[in-house]
C-alpha cells in the first residue's frame, strides 16, 4: 500500500509541475507531451497495449492509439477520448466547472483515473492529462479540445 501511495504523491506533484510550465510557457502543451512520454513508457512497461486505453465505444481511436509516436500523438488521438469523456453537460467535471469548484492538478489526478476508468499502470497519463486540465482551467480546456480546435 505504501508503494501505490508513494505512486500516487509522485503523479500528482508532476500533475502539478505540468500544469505550472504549461502556465510559464503561455499555454504551450509542450511540458504534457514530455510527460505524457513517460506516462505512455512506465504504461507499456505494465504489458498492457495502449488501445486498450481507448473505451470500447470510441471507433477507430483503439487502432490509432497503436500508432501513436510520442506525446503529442498521443494526445491528438486521446485528447478526444478525455473530451467526450470529461466535456459533456451530464459529466462530473462539467458539474464541478458549474459549481465553481477551484481544482488543483494535484487533486484531479484521482478524478482522471476515475473518469476515465484507466488501470493504475496508466498514473502517469493521468497525470499529464491533469496538468492539462488544471492549467488551461476545465472550461477552457472543454472549449479547446473542442473538434474544430483540434489539430
Amino acid at each position: 500500500m505504501a508503494e501505490s501511495s508513494a505512486s500516487q504523491e509522485k503523479s500528482e506533484q508532476l500533475a502539478e509541475q505540468v500544469a505550472t510550465q504549461i502556465r510559464q510557457q503561455g499555454g504551450s502543451l509542450d511540458p504534457a507531451y514530455k510527460a505524457l512520454e513517460a506516462g505512455i513508457a512506465q504504461f507499456q512497461q505494465s504489458g498492457l497495449p495502449l488501445e486498450s486505453l481507448i473505451p470500447a465505444g470510441e471507433r477507430g481511436l483503439g487502432f490509432a492509439a497503436r500508432h501513436a509516436k510520442d506525446g503529442k500523438s498521443f494526445w491528438e488521438i486521446y485528447g478526444k477520448v478525455v473530451r467526450n469523456k470529461l466535456c459533456t453537460k451530464n459529466s462530473k467535471l462539467h458539474t464541478l466547472a458549474q459549481s465553481g469548484t477551484q481544482l488543483s492538478a494535484a487533486s484531479l489526478v484521482g478524478f482522471v483515473m476515475g473518469a476515465l476508468a484507466l488501470p493504475a499502470a496508466a498514473i502517469g497519463i493521468a497525470a499529464a492529462i491533469a496538468g492539462i486540465i488544471a492549467s488551461l482551467g476545465i472550461d477552457a480546456f472543454c472549449e479547446y479540445t473542442k473538434p474544430a480546435n483540434v489539430a
